[in-house]
């Protein structure tokens, strides 16, 4: 019996990753553009991200794989609305994306050096790291935030204390108390 030989089915997920890279830059170059993205682009962006990542784990492509799931994953976070689309995060995801060629085809030629992954991999979750502590820093400066409330209606909040005189305003003056 024949060794089992992954290189054509490597090759098959080759052709269908360009695919799936050409549709995932027309996304993101329109989200540059208009420095935001639909929620129905961000579903068909996560859902690009989520077969480059499950077929190249099929076949055997890991350290690709391995950093597709931590784009995957932030793309994630956007469709469940825990993270909003920010300025810059197009760039972040272009520059991800290529990134992901680049190392699809070291790991496709069998030349890819771990230190170059690693850092490479490093830079981008550190990236994304960023814009995940911006958001949650924005919302969590919302919530300290106190209201600003203004005050309306027939009576006014007094912010004198009682022993400070105050000029009385209303039906009642100054001189009718007892």
């Amino acid at each position: 019996m024949a060794a089992f030989d992954i290189t054509k089915y490597r090759e098959m997920f080759l052709e269908e990753a360009e695919e799936l890279f050409e549709t995932i830059d027309t996304l993101l170059l329109e989200a540059e553009e208009d420095n935001d993205m639909e929620i129905e682009d961000i579903n068909s962006l996560f859902r690009l991200v989520h077969t480059l990542k499950g077929n190249s784990a099929s076949v055997e492509l890991a350290y690709f794989a391995s950093l597709t799931h931590e784009i995957e994953f932030f793309m994630d976070r956007l469709r469940q609305g825990e993270l909003e689309f920010a300025e810059g995060m197009a760039d972040l995801l272009i520059d991800a994306m290529d990134t992901l060629k680049e190392i699809l085809e070291l790991e496709m030629d069998d030349s890819l050096d771990i230190e170059f992954f690693n850092d490479s991999k490093s830079e981008i979750l550190e990236r994304i790291k960023e814009f995940e502590e911006d958001i949650e820093e924005s919302l969590s400066n919302l919530k300290d935030k106190p209201e600003d409330k203004e005050e309306f209606g027939l009576f006014e909040k007094n912010e004198q204390t009682p022993s400070e005189e105050s000029e009385e305003f209303g039906l009642f003056d100054e001189d009718n108390k007892e």
